[in-house]
């Protein structure tokens, strides 16, 4: 015999919850600023109150290849700043600005108590959603570089600390059109170059093989007179000079015919031959994100000065600044990027 359900049995059926997976990205950066802040608060925190560290982002689906920015599009930069209180707190806030009577009106949009342990999908108490990569990825990064900050200032070797570099308005008869965020650019990273110029590099020129034995009329190379196959090595060392090719490297090139000659030469030599391969060996050298965002001219200006940064001209650079020129602005501009609130440190 068989049985049916009531509809209030049918209604009273709850189907169990299932457990929101937690990707490994997010685990990864709930880690990361778990360590970050623990090192922070116990090592910085009491003597960095009122440092704001703070980067620009174009919007979701923009970047800065064009610096320049319409000022009444709906997608504004947001200004993303990570702020050390002097009870030890720390806010983690976004700003974005828009034409208002004839500045640049400011008005934060969002905040969170980056002191309090990072959660998967944000919380009841003002957590940083780890789950938003965007967001929880460019906290750690301010935090890195207050760290930093932190540490050059323990050993008195920090810079003093310069006004917030906001964006240029630019006017048309008067009126805000567009900003120009050229001055807020220029992401410093690691230069790769700077392990290179100690180190022979691998480069690679078209192999002029057949063009040289289509000179000298030989159809089958293997079988060439050793004179001939020495006036030929001799022109194909003279085609290839830059590599310096040995007499046995250049019969090798000319007896197998590969579409490629390669050879190790030092990095002088190389950036001024050929320097897109210089380029090329950078660009690997370097972290995931910054693969795709440095340009070429980005690449070549560290590849010509090794002892210097990188700067990635299309990502905006960590300002480090006081608290007090939050609410100083320069005359273009008005209202704040910080709120005027104090969270209660929670560590």
């Amino acid at each position: 015999m068989t049985t049916t359900k009531t509809k209030t049995q049918q209604k009273s059926f709850k189907r169990p919850q299932r457990r929101r997976k937690i990707a490994q990205p997010v685990r990864h950066a709930i880690a990361t600023h778990e360590r970050k802040v623990h090192s922070f608060l116990e090592h910085h925190a009491h003597y960095l109150g009122g440092v704001v560290a703070g980067l620009f982002v174009a919007g979701r689906g923009q970047d800065f290849s064009n610096p320049v920015k319409e000022a009444h599009i709906g997608r504004r930069p947001v200004f993303l700043t990570l702020e050390v209180q002097e009870n030890g707190g720390l806010i983690f806030s976004g700003a974005i600005s828009r034409p208002k009577k004839g500045r640049m009106q400011w008005s934060p949009v969002f905040h969170y108590d980056a002191a309090a342990k990072m959660t998967p999908f944000g919380g009841v108490a003002g957590e940083v959603p780890a789950n938003n990569l965007a967001l929880s990825r460019r906290c750690i990064e301010l935090l890195f570089a207050l760290n930093a900050y932190g540490r050059r200032v323990s050993f008195n070797m920090a810079e003093e600390l310069t006004p917030v570099v906001l964006p240029q308005p630019i006017r048309v008869k008067g009126d805000i059109v567009a900003e120009d965020y050229t001055n807020c650019l220029g992401l410093e990273v690691e230069n790769p170059a700077f392990g290179l110029v100690g180190e022979d590099l691998e480069v690679s020129l078209p192999n002029p093989a057949n063009k040289i034995l289509a000179r000298l009329g030989v159809e089958f190379p293997m079988g060439m007179p050793h004179a001939d196959l020495d006036d030929a090595v001799k022109m194909l060392q003279s085609e290839l000079p830059q590599l310096g090719l040995s007499w046995s490297e250049a019969a090798e090139a000319l007896l197998l015919q590969h579409p490629w000659v390669k050879a190790k030469i030092n990095y002088s030599l190389a950036l001024n031959t050929v320097p897109d391969q210089v380029v090329t060996a950078i660009r690997s050298r370097l972290p995931r994100f910054a693969k795709y965002e440095a340009t070429y001219s980005d690449l070549m200006q560290a590849a010509q000065d090794p002892t210097d940064n990188l700067y990635l001209s299309r990502l905006a650079r960590v300002q480090l600044f006081p608290v007090e020129t939050a609410f100083d602005l320069p005359e273009d501009h008005s209202g704040s990027f910080l709120r005027k609130t104090e969270i209660v440190s929670s560590h």
